[in-house]
């Protein structure tokens, strides 16, 4: 399992896609198509691809958004509390850290971020009134050491396409990371 996070705008999208063309990685289906009812599937499509990541018989999917976007984004779309409880806080990240998923935390500079999210056309409801909110989350849950753990247990890129952000992790690296992991994840493979 491959995670890439990041506010509206972040370059996630295109990252996404130069990973798939590069390495034929699928993208991991989501439970719906609608944009704006992505919230009502997160917590079962973040537990389907744990259950996929520790199956040594599936195949690597890369996820675009999952867990960690559900506490950026629930209030500002009008929800009473988020999809996960706090079990799910605790145990989720410990399973990604176990399986040593290569997590990508997509976060260029503000101003871009917001050009882009106010160009690029229809978002999910409340993004483009709150996109400064949503930045500044993606920023502050770096901190959270209960969602991502220190380094070395969760293996966290961050990624700025522009790369002017001082501390971001080029897309090479992000590339032979992956690399890595795949092979990892084909030696487990082929040990079961």
């Amino acid at each position: 399992m491959i995670i890439v996070e990041g506010p509206d705008g972040a370059g996630k999208t295109t990252l996404v896609k130069e990973i798939v063309d590069q390495f034929g990685i699928a993208i991991g289906e989501r439970g719906t198509k609608d944009r704006d009812k992505l919230w009502q599937v997160t917590r079962s499509d973040t537990y389907k691809a744990l259950h996929n990541a520790v199956d040594p018989d599936s195949e690597i999917q890369l996820w675009d958004r999952l867990f960690y976007s559900e506490f950026v984004y629930w209030d500002l779309v009008g929800r009473q509390k988020p999809e996960f409880n706090k079990a799910d806080r605790v145990l989720i990240p410990q399973l990604i850290s176990a399986l040593q998923a290569p997590l990508i935390w997509c976060l260029p500079p503000e101003n871009e971020v917001i050009e882009n999210t106010l160009n690029e056309g229809h978002q999910m409801a409340g993004v483009e009134e709150n996109i400064k909110k949503i930045y500044q989350r993606y920023r502050n849950m770096l901190s959270d050491r209960v969602l991502i753990p220190q380094q070395p247990s969760i293996k966290l890129m961050i990624y700025d396409y522009t790369g002017t952000k001082l501390g971001t992790t080029a897309k090479t690296y992000i590339f032979e990371e992956i690399k890595k992991y795949i092979r990892v994840r084909d030696l487990r493979r082929n040990m079961a």
